[in-house]
């Protein structure tokens, strides 16, 4: 199966000033793929050359494995910019004005809202809507005539943290329907909690991407305290796994691979004559990995 979008060493400049330099991703069918990176990082850009708003100085990409054109783009829901409906109609009414506008009809209007928790209030005037609930009716509006892909533009941007709840528990949902979601977003958090896959970008640069599991695997980091420091160096020194072993005061810390049980440490450790008290694993988060392959970069 081809994938959902292909991207190719794409650049593209704004008066000397580079926004994507040679930036390349794979998105495959049913992923959530997030992009990552600051404000200013060639997120929106990215997102705009792939929709056809922006004009790339060099690279291709292709939809579904073929060239970009007006079928695909049908087969594709954008939402790039923040919620943007009439206040004084209703969210059925904007929908059909959506609706027109995409060249859709109107059938998919009750169900999208039901996939939004908006069906309960469908004749309520937006301006009578959260911040929350108005993000959740521009996700509905891109499920509408039913797009294999969501494209999303910083979806959580400037909500609270119910907003923020409700429109994750929204891609998951769509998510679990097999639609493939590609997201850019700068906030750590939300791209850890829904996404499947993540592309880090630092000043138009890709620096590293993958499955969030890989890009988290082999991160954390175990802290480890007994009697004869010494003695708990060497056995960690020749376990499988334990890297990067120093020494902090009172305690051991060292790197700990994805595939080692701390259970199963621990009783090797006692086995071998040294009891911890204090052994604590700490999983890296997608913030703490940013800030390290992105430290030194000018």
């Amino acid at each position: 199966m081809a994938p959902a979008l292909r991207i190719d060493n794409l650049s593209k400049s704004y008066s000397g000033i580079a926004a994507l330099d040679n930036f390349s991703l794979i998105v495959e069918p049913g992923s959530v793929y997030g992009i990552l990176g600051p404000n200013g990082s060639g997120k929106t850009t990215t997102l705009g050359i792939i929709l056809g708003v922006l004009r790339p100085d060099s690279g291709t990409w292709q939809w579904f494995g073929n060239p970009p054109s007006a079928r695909s783009r049908k087969r594709i829901g954008p939402l790039l910019e923040k919620p943007n409906f009439f206040p004084y109609l209703s969210a059925e009414k904007n929908l059909m004005i959506s609706a027109r506008i995409k060249g859709v009809g109107y059938h998919h209007i009750d169900e999208v809202l039901e996939s939004a928790g908006l069906a309960d209030r469908k004749h309520s005037p937006f301006y009578t809507y959260s911040l929350g609930m108005k993000q959740r009716l521009a996700l509905a509006s891109t499920l509408l005539g039913d797009p294999d892909v969501l494209v999303l533009d910083e979806p959580t941007n400037g909500l609270d943290p119910g907003g923020i709840y409700e429109v994750r528990s929204l891609i998951r949902e769509v998510a679990s329907r097999g639609k493939t979601i590609i997201m850019a977003s700068h906030m750590l958090d939300e791209i850890e909690k829904v996404c499947t896959h993540v592309a880090i970008l630092k000043k138009g640069r890709k620096l590293t991407g993958g499955t969030t599991r890989e890009i988290l695997s082999s991160q954390d980091t175990l802290e480890i305290a007994a009697a004869d420091l010494d003695l708990l160096h060497r056995l960690l020194s020749g376990t499988r796994g334990v890297t990067d072993i120093s020494r902090d005061n009172d305690r051991l810390t060292a790197s700990l691979a994805d595939e080692v049980d701390v259970a199963e440490l621990n009783a090797m450790l006692v086995q071998k004559g040294v009891k911890p008290h204090h052994l604590l694993r700490r999983k890296q988060t997608l913030e703490s990995h940013f800030m390290e392959i992105t430290r030194g970069l000018q």
